[in-house]
């Protein structure tokens, strides 16, 4: 109907309704603007409701259009219809004949079309939020499998990421209520209904707005979901196999099992081929194992379709789409013999993956594509005073995940994300001469390095070869480095996830922290001997999760973050563990660093605000003291955001660059046009 009032206005103007220098500008003009008047009064009348912005307002059908035309205005009543309305009869031949070339334009669009391009950009500053699992990431988006919308997520200014729908009749996005703390969206496969994750729950929503419900408990680290026809749900967490529950909730089964003589470290981001019944999956596993996968309902062990560090989905006509590098490929795939086909063909530059093998990467099954670079957090390594005054600047800017200074206060050892990879690695700097070196060159990532109290090694976690390990070698970067944690001692201390990330050393040289989930609860805190392959022990644990574990100079107490009381606070306990405790923050806090003669604690406040608190014997702790305001607001177990100099006087902050960090997703009608 809103073609058939394009075309006729057109014709009976001889210019376009709705005009745009570029396509951006065009679909504005059509969702805000009304064509100009044209002659007759009652024609215009006609065709602006055809045009009406919402469809509930135009005509519901052609017939309705039909009597409006053979009904005479009320202007010219008392006069023969013939008479003042002779050109009538080739108005109504014109209209049918235009709303017949609209339908053909329509399907021959919908066929065969150019492929016509618009972006989708995050609501508020804040954009777009990755899931606290990720050390690069990209947004989380899903489109509707009608095409009508796509869900985000995103973080509104100062407020916590929630769900956006956003349909494609509309260029405003709205928030779907209570759906707070979500990550990794999916739609049912009749649009209706909105799945995802939140809190260590799987749960739903309708797409029109309502109550969200609970499917499922106790999902740690969550890697992804699918829907299928018959309401069959499928999702992935932790460093175990895929599950499968109704669409009304009820007790997961398993699908796939870990192959341990494969080296299975966890299966990912299933999605489901047309049939319902087979799907593709990721697994992450050894360097000969790990790939995209073939999966079956009916328990037949997964097939390998493609040797590949991601996923990927499949596309209508017929399509795997997967990311390498950041090249957007599509390859044929038979959904009937299950069988990938032909040569890769590239579909789009610029698409991101993240370090959990995700794609940004979404398709509907009415021609729609959506495409997202990385998350980028560009920053700046700066020293500040106590009162917040910025000092002096180290290296260059950079999206920075965590740094440390040396014990020496002479080098920085830090991990970044290198802009030809797209994969986070460690680098080390001279802070005197300003030079800096790489010192891993993995194919995923190596991040949060510590350095041995001597300031000759440091301990780093890798996912090399697919696995999560922690790492000891020279700092200077030499020789091969030895394996702390295997993936044999990380399964057989119940670790559920490779998201491991490396706290501190402890003063003597003996044992490296870490921070990692386990199968019984959320992020714990770990203990690692410091020379050998082995066992980690749980080292502090409890409701919630905790990390951040820096011990104090003396070795005799431990700072760490937890969030077992509802919010992250800053707790202290003695060593060796006791089970005393005392609590240094009094208003939410994360991120504890002690000064180097253990006289000072620092965190950062909920507010933002860098605090200073001072330490007396034992378990006897000032009033926290702010210092200066940062912008961070939000505890990240997988980040660091500053470090203190030895004296306290002095800290090194990540400072924001400023310059944005979320990518516009990019959306494409008729994505298929022109493949062969």
């Amino acid at each position: 109907m809103w073609a058939f009032g394009a075309v006729v206005y057109e014709m009976v103007t001889g210019r376009k309704a709705f005009e745009g220098q570029n396509y951006s500008s065009l679909v504005t003009a059509i969702v805000s603007a009304d064509p100009p008047p044209m002659p007759p009064v009652w024609l215009d009348r006609l065709v602006r409701r055809c045009l009406a912005k919402d469809p509930e307002d135009r005509w519901q059908s052609m017939r309705d259009v039909t009597l409006e035309l053979r009904t005479p205005p009320v202007a010219e009543q008392s006069a023969p219809v013939a008479d003042k309305r002779p050109w009538v009869g080739w108005a109504l031949a014109a209209v049918l004949a235009a709303a017949l070339v609209a339908v053909w334009a329509f399907r021959g669009r919908s066929a065969g079309g150019e492929a016509i391009r618009f972006t989708v950009n995050p609501v508020g500053k804040d954009g777009f939020v990755t899931p606290p699992n990720t050390t690069v990431g990209v947004p989380q988006f899903a489109l509707a499998p009608n095409g009508s919308a796509i869900v985000y997520v995103a973080r509104s200014p100062g407020g916590k990421p929630h769900l956006w729908l956003r349909s494609m009749a509309d260029t405003a996005a709205r928030q779907l209520a209570g759906t707070e703390e979500a990550t990794h969206p999916f739609w049912s496969p009749d649009s209706q209904w909105i799945g995802y994750f939140s809190e260590k729950q799987l749960r739903k929503i309708p797409a029109a707005g309502g109550a969200a419900q609970t499917l499922a408990t106790d999902i740690a680290d969550s890697f992804g979901a699918s829907w299928a026809p018959d309401n069959a749900i499928l999702f992935a967490a932790g460093a175990n196999g895929i599950s499968r529950i109704t669409a009304s909730g009820g007790v997961p089964t398993a699908v796939t099992a870990i192959n341990k003589s494969h080296g299975d470290i966890s299966h990912r981001w299933p999605h489901f081929l047309p049939d319902g019944k087979h799907f593709l999956y990721y697994v992450r596993a050894s360097a000969e194992h790990h790939g995209l996968y073939l999966g079956s309902l009916d328990g037949t062990p997964g097939r390998l379709l493609l040797k590949t560090n991601f996923n990927a989905i499949y596309a209508p006509p017929g399509y795997l789409l997967f990311v390498e590098g950041d090249i957007l490929l599509a390859q044929r795939f038979d959904p009937g013999r299950l069988e990938v086909q032909g040569e890769k063909i590239v579909i789009a530059s610029g698409v991101g993956k993240g370090s959990t093998s995700l794609g940004g990467v979404s398709a509907s099954a009415t021609g729609l594509l959506a495409h997202a670079g990385i998350m980028r957090h560009s920053g700046d390594l700066t020293w500040f005073d106590r009162r917040g005054n910025p000092l002096s600047r180290v290296g260059a800017r950079a999206d920075y995940l965590d740094f440390r200074v040396s014990p020496s206060g002479k080098r920085l050892a830090f991990s970044a994300v290198d802009e030809k990879t797209n994969t986070p690695q460690i680098w080390i700097g001279d802070l005197e001469r300003g030079n800096t070196s790489p010192i891993t060159f993995e194919a995923l990532s190596s991040i949060s390095a510590l350095w041995s109290p001597d300031g000759e090694r440091i301990t780093f976690r890798s996912t090399s070869e697919n696995i999560g390990l922690v790492y000891q070698q020279g700092a200077d970067g030499g020789g091969k480095g030895r394996r702390l944690l295997t993936f044999e001692g990380a399964r057989a201390a119940g670790i559920s996830s490779i998201a491991v990330t490396t706290t501190d050393w402890s003063p003597d040289g003996q044992t490296v922290l870490f921070s990692a989930p386990s199968q019984a609860s959320g992020f714990d805190i770990w203990a690692q001997p410091a020379g050998v392959e082995g066992t980690p022990a749980r080292f502090i644990e409890g409701p919630g999760d905790q990390g951040h574990a820096n011990i104090s100079a003396d070795g005799k107490l431990v700072a760490y973050s937890s969030n077992e009381s509802g919010r992250f606070e800053v707790y202290v306990q003695t060593l060796p563990l006791s089970g005393r405790k005392a609590q240094v923050s009094t208003a939410g806090g994360f991120e504890p660093r002690w000064r180097a003669d253990g006289r000072e604690i620092y965190y950062i406040a909920a507010d933002g605000k860098l605090m200073a608190v001072s330490v007396a014997q034992g378990l006897t702790f000032g009033v926290p003291r702010a210092l200066f305001q940062t912008q961070y607001f939000a505890p990240a177990l997988m980040e660091s955001h500053y470090v203190p100099d030895r004296d306290g006087q002095r800290f090194l902050v990540n400072a924001p660059a400023g310059d944005g960090s979320s990518p516009a997703i990019t959306v494409t009608l008729n994505w298929a046009a022109g493949l062969k």
